[in-house]
């Protein structure tokens, strides 16, 4: 594409409303794909006690599912505010918009391997993988919001600079602590999770 093409690209604000709606459709894709990963075998000499014990034995993927769930909902919107600020979308936006997205239909991955391993001995191992999936959905964020930072043509004419750097600081310091996380899961598994379960609350206060 040429520089002027690029350049119509990025005047046409009907771009952005698709971008947006196709990240939306991912989202919730997302969403339903971690449902599927909470499954009982059928067995038809189940008996009701049996089907009583199978269910409640699938609480690690309750556990799993639910922090997935929520995360991924606090996704959308973080990236539905994201696209509040934007006006116009470029080429690098687009790409890094679909790293994103990447990570986003993957979730379901490390929520079912977290599910699958909390009773094992390789729960450590599963709460770090888990964790550290965050970590790069941090990354991508912050990539993200880097790519419109650094072409502030982007942005809403009414964005202030100091919005945009409330935005940064907010990026970095989710990524920084998804990082402590993981580091702090490797020597405590279960702190660890409760750390990344804790983190819905940081991007409750600052999703606005």
């Amino acid at each position: 594409m040429n520089k002027q093409g690029n350049d119509s690209f990025l005047k046409n604000a009907s771009e952005t409303n698709r971008l947006e709606s196709f990240s939306d459709g991912v989202f919730g894709v997302a969403i339903t794909l971690l449902a599927l990963e909470i499954v009982i075998p059928p067995n038809k000499s189940m008996t009701d006690g049996g089907l009583i014990k199978e269910i409640l034995a699938l609480w690690p993927k309750y556990f799993a599912y639910l922090n997935s769930f929520v995360t991924v909902l606090l996704m959308w919107i973080a990236h539905h505010t994201l696209f509040k600020m934007i006006k116009y979308v470029s080429v690098p936006l687009f790409i890094a918009n679909g790293f994103l997205m990447f990570l986003a239909v993957l979730t379901p991955f490390p929520t079912r391997i977290l599910g699958d391993y909390i009773n094992t001995s390789a729960f450590r191992t599963a709460a770090v993988f888990y964790t550290a999936f965050f970590v790069l959905v941090s990354i991508a964020f912050t990539v993200l919001w880097f790519v419109v930072k650094g072409k502030k043509a982007l942005l809403h004419a009414h964005i202030t600079e100091q919005e945009i750097k409330k935005q940064t600081q907010i990026e970095f310091i989710g990524l920084s602590c998804n990082i402590g996380i993981t580091v702090l899961t490797f020597f405590n598994p279960w702190v660890g999770l409760i750390l990344n379960t804790g983190m819905w609350i940081y991007w409750l206060v600052n999703i606005k």
